[in-house]
């Protein structure tokens, strides 16, 4: 304090922010979270989605690996109204029709797709019995022909389809307007 019982100049500036300050301070960060909470929920639906895709093609990848390497024929059952895959393997022959058994390993539970992602359309062939599609893969390293026609139901721009391509066990991956064919 000086003479005068005031507190000096030099003292009051440090004494905190003024209200039009924390006014632009708040401002700008409300315009900032506006801005980049979108963008960040446009991204990790993007992710998820490729991600649902990835997995779903590497399983079928997979699959054709473990068929040709035991000699034995594996199928991937589609539920399109339940939203799930899962892999069996042929266990033998019983008069004349193939029987087929859960597989083994980390790859055989139930996997379901994300609630949001919807099968438009499932060409392949359906096992009446377990009501299901599949796509049987073969000990020589060929698949079915099938393809499987997803879309996002939060954003229906963002789609893409998976289709076997037969011979040489063939995936065929587009999205919108990208193809990738391993």
């Amino acid at each position: 304090m000086d003479d005068a019982g005031q507190i000096p100049l030099k003292h009051r500036a440090c004494d905190g922010f003024s209200l039009m300050e924390l006014i632009v301070v708040l401002t700008l960060v409300t315009v900032i979270a506006a801005v980049v909470v979108p963008l960040y929920g446009s991204s990790m639906a993007h992710v998820q989605l490729r991600d649902a895709r990835n997995s779903f093609v590497s399983l079928i990848t997979h699959v054709q690996e473990r068929a040709v390497a035991e000699s034995l024929e594996y199928r991937i059952y589609i539920d399109d109204q339940e939203g799930a895959y899962w892999v069996m393997r042929l266990a033998g022959m019983d008069k004349d029709e193939k029987v087929f058994e859960p597989a083994s390993g980390e790859f055989a539970r139930k996997v379901f797709f994300p609630p949001y992602l919807r099968m438009d359309r499932v060409r392949a062939r359906k096992d009446r019995e377990r009501r299901a599609y599949y796509i049987a893969c073969y000990p020589n390293g060929a698949s079915d022909r099938a393809t499987v026609s997803f879309r996002d139901e939060r954003n229906r721009s963002r789609a893409f389809r998976v289709a076997t391509l037969g011979a040489m066990g063939r995936i065929d991956v587009r999205s919108g307007t990208t193809q990738v064919v391993r």
